[in-house]
């Protein structure tokens, strides 16, 4: 099993502005509401653009691709 050191997942208490998220993300994202009343936020094209993000995939359940960030 190789390890990869990437951070793929971010997260803040509070929003850090578009630009960041933007940067994180990188390109326009979208929102899932979380149901510990935070929020996700992942890149809208993901499936489509990324890799396959296998901490979040694993964490969540569900197949997630790209940077991902968490806020709340």
């Amino acid at each position: 099993m190789e390890s990869n050191d990437e951070k793929t997942i971010f997260y803040f208490k509070k929003d850090p502005g578009y630009d960041t998220l933007q940067n994180i993300i990188g390109g326009y994202f979208t929102t899932l509401k979380l149901i510990d009343d935070k929020t996700m936020f992942l890149r809208e094209d993901g499936e489509y653009t990324c890799k396959l993000n296998q901490e979040a995939s694993q964490m969540f359940g569900i197949k997630l691709y790209g940077n991902i960030a968490i806020i709340g």
